[in-house]
């Protein structure tokens, strides 16, 4: 399941110490795509506009993340969370297909044993989130029309066509 090294690395560290190895790692990777010579030139906090990427590179990085850390990634992943910090914090919560602890670390446990699934549930709806939307006063109440083929005003909107009727 985990092809990538870095997911391997992680996967295989605590969970208080992953986001400073993905943040080390995502920020190489990043030096090496806009052609910085020292990855300590990006600090966690400065945006991807500052170092200079545009909609195109954003998009050509994404593909490299996705393909690196093999997951899906929305298009407009660095616009969405715009700093090195707010990436790697959506990456590790979000995203990568992390367990909570590390598995127990004898050689013999972590290569019999297969990734855990989790057959709950509840955990799996609650990781996808949906958008309910609604527009008031279009469904599921059939629309009558006028005789232009307008639906009519409702006479408590304004007071002239209420006083015109009668």
């Amino acid at each position: 399941m985990y092809s990538s090294s870095i997911l391997t690395t992680l996967q295989l560290t605590l969970p208080t110490q992953r986001k400073p190895i993905l943040n080390a790692y995502i920020r190489e990777l990043l030096a090496n795509f806009i052609g910085l010579d020292r990855p300590e030139d990006i600090t966690p906090n400065q945006s991807f506009i500052e170092l200079g990427t545009d909609s195109l590179q954003a998009v050509e990085f994404k593909a490299k993340l996705e393909s690196n850390l093999d997951c899906s990634l929305r298009t407009t992943l660095l616009f969405d969370h715009p700093r090195m910090d707010l990436l790697v914090d959506y990456l590790i919560d979000d995203i990568l297909p992390l367990n909570l602890a590390p598995p127990e670390e004898t050689a013999d446990t972590v290569a019999i044993t297969p990734p855990r699934i989790d057959s709950d549930l509840r955990s799996v709806v609650q990781t996808q989130a949906i958008a309910i939307i609604g527009l008031p006063d279009y469904f599921p109440a059939p629309i009558t029309r006028n005789r232009y083929g307008r639906k009519p005003w409702p006479a408590n909107v304004c007071s002239w066509t209420h006083a015109r009727r009668h």
